[in-house]
């Protein structure tokens, strides 16, 4: 229950800032540790789009005022095009993500960065809304 109530918190400061709460999504109700950060990245690139930044800097802040907390940035794609690329795609995104994290203070030691490609799709890879959804940068906290 408290890992849910935390995470909660963090969803709501994240998004009270004008964004769309629908949109948030806890990715495991069961041990509420996966948030998607809702991070865009130009095409075919680990080039965090400008609307991102801010995005990953309330998640910064929110990593700087829990110090009990670590997370693992988490990078997925959808399954266009091989899935090897997709593996490294999704490396080189999840590490900008972590990247960016550090230099908005959030202490390398409490991070780390993975990529898992095609793996794990929230959606169906077969419409467009699918694919968008399956692209994407997740923060699993431990």
């Amino acid at each position: 229950m408290k890992k849910i109530i935390l995470i909660a918190m963090f969803i709501s400061s994240l998004f009270a800032a004008g964004e769309n709460l629908p949109d948030a999504k806890i990715l495991s109700t069961t041990e509420c540790n996966g948030i998607n950060l809702k991070v865009n990245f130009k095409t075919d690139s680990n080039q965090i789009e400008r609307e991102s930044l801010s995005r990953i800097q309330d998640f910064a802040d929110y990593m700087n005022s829990s110090t009990d907390k670590n997370a693992e940035i988490a990078g997925y794609t959808d399954s266009r095009g091989p899935a090897d690329y997709n593996l490294a795609l999704s490396k080189r995104r999840a590490k900008a993500v972590y990247n960016q994290l550090i230099e908005d203070g959030v202490d390398a030691s409490r991070l780390t960065h993975a990529g898992y490609g095609e793996a794990d799709p929230v959606a169906s890879n077969a419409t467009k809304k699918g694919q968008r959804a399956n692209r994407r940068i997740e923060a699993k906290l431990y």
